[in-house]
């Protein structure tokens, strides 16, 4: 059995849940740089996995407008890579997670990101997919945000969302997260 964390199980967020995906390998697996186009909760059930987040304002540098059929997937390997093709890349600010037995972290939509599992026993995880509406602030521009294949859009998007954040940019971490997910957790702190 798997069990959703306390903090998720509120009717507000658990109305958005699309899918629960089981990840299982023998380890040393690592995706490609790629975002979703859901908000997604990764939780850690054995063995350890390395996650490598870049905010969507970056995808320019990550080299993310290119052909229509790779929408969603950087052509940049992260294990090595070559920085005299892809120059832009060297500028990118990277967000690192480690996530062991009982960790979840939040993949917020259309944030890019790799997942290693790394080498040693079996490496079992499941995610929480979440279509979470947008920020208020952003309905009017979210059909466009959605029907568009470019990164030029995503950019957009992440600088009003950040616009109308509250300075000095957020108060706290909650404050980054979904309003459903703010509601939730603020809930499960009340006793």
């Amino acid at each position: 059995d798997v069990e959703v964390p306390a903090s998720l199980r509120c009717e507000a967020l658990m109305r958005h849940l699309e899918n629960l995906v089981l990840w299982w390998n023998a380890g040393s697996q690592r995706s490609d740089l790629h975002f979703d186009g859901g908000d997604f909760f990764l939780t850690q059930l054995d063995g350890v996995k390395e996650v490598l987040l870049v905010d969507p304002v970056e995808s320019l540098q990550i080299y993310a407008d290119f052909p229509y059929d790779s929408y969603g997937h950087s052509p940049i390997n992260t294990k090595r890579v070559d920085v005299e093709r892809y120059p832009l890349a060297a500028r990118v600010t990277l967000h690192e997670a480690a996530l062991s037995p009982g960790d979840t972290l939040f993949i917020p939509k259309h944030w890019w990101h790799v997942i290693h599992s790394l080498p040693g026993a079996r490496n079992l995880a499941y995610t929480l997919q979440f279509n979470l509406p947008p920020p208020e602030h952003t309905l009017g521009r979210a059909v466009i945000l959605e029907s568009s294949k470019f990164s030029y859009y995503l950019v957009q998007h992440a600088l009003a969302w950040r616009a109308h954040a509250t300075p000095p940019e957020w108060r706290t971490p909650l404050d980054r997260l979904p309003r459903q997910l703010h509601d939730c957790v603020r809930s499960s702190d009340t006793p």
